[in-house]
């Protein structure tokens, strides 16, 4: 990604106080992976109203190794299984969506980028856009500037579901447990049920890389 297209993320809050068993005080990598196991279930339940549907209900080669790989627990093999299953030609969750959603979908990142910048030219304030390149951006490492393209797509639309959903990974593998928290929260706070199917996968390959 070219940083000169790159937006600058906010400034990180201070980690949220627990109490006399303030989180802080342990060990930082279980409650990492913890929030991102939260992150998944929580993109889950919000797609189809329960996980485990979303991830048995694709009736392919791919889709089947894929379940078998996340009832095993190998959660990056699973994700990278279903990404194969939704890549196959008439598999795609919706027809209709825009094309950088669509090339994300289908695991091309090289073509959903240029798309998505594409969008933002034809549409600043696209929302859209910033949540395939957060994702994209969580794909290749980086997660502050997945934070930044999350921040941004918050600034268009405050009540954005998966924009939080990714920001709660991109600052829980930066190793900011109480952002993360507290982005989760926010979340749970939003009243909406529409998630991406991207974000479930993003979570979920995240959750085996922090295991």
């Amino acid at each position: 990604m070219n940083p000169a297209e790159a937006p600058v993320a906010r400034g990180s809050s201070k980690p949220i106080p627990t109490g006399p068993s303030d989180l802080s005080t342990h060990p930082k990598r279980p409650l990492i992976i913890l929030v991102v196991i939260i992150a998944v279930l929580i993109s889950g339940v919000r797609r189809v109203g329960a996980i485990y549907p979303v991830l048995s209900g694709c009736r392919s080669v791919e889709g089947y190794t894929a379940l078998f790989w996340y009832l095993g627990g190998n959660y990056v093999n699973a994700a990278q299984h279903y990404r194969a299953h939704y890549a196959v030609a008439g598999s795609l969750p919706d027809e209709s969506s825009a094309p950088d959603y669509v090339m994300l979908v289908s695991d091309d990142l090289r073509l959903a980028e240029q798309e998505a910048h594409r969008l933002l030219l034809e549409d600043p304030d696209a929302v859209g856009p910033r949540l395939t390149l957060a994702d994209i951006s969580l794909r290749h490492g980086e997660p502050a500037q997945a934070l930044a393209w999350c921040d941004e797509a918050i600034a268009h639309e405050p009540d954005q579901f998966d924009a939080e959903i990714l920001a709660s990974i991109a600052q829980a593998q930066l190793g900011d447990e109480g952002d993360a928290i507290r982005r989760l929260h926010l979340a749970l706070r939003h009243d909406r049920t529409e998630t991406r199917l991207t974000t479930l996968l993003t979570a979920l390959q995240a959750t085996g890389e922090l295991a």
